[in-house]
């Protein structure tokens, strides 16, 4: 009987430690998954912000190479959404974050690239990005005046952006 009464004693223990245990790495996952989304996030954002002074570069380089002239445009976008806006000459990229990128409400600038964040819910932030040609280009898509929206994918976007000429007083880039 003492015999069968230490088996199970052990037993009970064993569970009560797996218990315990698996306990403290809930709460630690509890602790650290936010932070953990947090800095995947900020990582978002700044590839965010390279691939959009990237495309900046591709089109200065088109526009100063005179007409004709083109370049292929790689766009991985793992989170967030990029915007040809035609009709107002514009490319915007959003991303609904948990890392608030800047002072809430405040437009900063990297270089030609816009950056607003604005509070969505609370510790949610919509972070915008944008790119504004209104008086300097005209950006078309697929030869019209029209918003192309690119979404999350997981194979990367190609496109081509080319120098149409001049358009009114406006050199036309159109993404294809």
């Amino acid at each position: 009987m003492i015999k069968r009464g230490r088996k199970s004693q052990i037993w009970i223990e064993t569970v009560i430690y797996t218990l315990i245990g698996l306990a403290i790495i809930g709460i630690l996952l509890s602790i650290v998954k936010p932070a953990i989304d947090r800095k995947k996030d900020e990582i978002l954002i700044e590839t965010s912000l390279e691939m959009m002074s990237m495309i900046e570069g591709q089109i200065e380089d088109i526009k100063y190479r005179g007409v004709g002239n083109s370049r292929i445009i790689n766009l991985k976008i793992k989170k967030g959404k990029l915007e040809i806006n035609s009709l107002n000459d514009f490319l915007e990229f959003t991303m609904e974050s948990k890392y608030k990128y800047s002072q809430l409400g405040e437009e900063i600038n990297h270089g030609k690239i816009k950056i607003l964040t604005e509070e969505k819910t609370k510790k949610v932030y919509l972070v915008t990005l944008t790119l504004n040609y209104e008086n300097n280009l005209n950006l078309t898509y697929n030869g019209q005046d029209k918003n192309k929206i690119f979404q999350p994918a997981p194979t990367p976007y190609t496109l081509t952006a080319t120098n149409m000429g001049k358009r009114g007083n406006f050199v036309q880039i159109d993404f294809s």
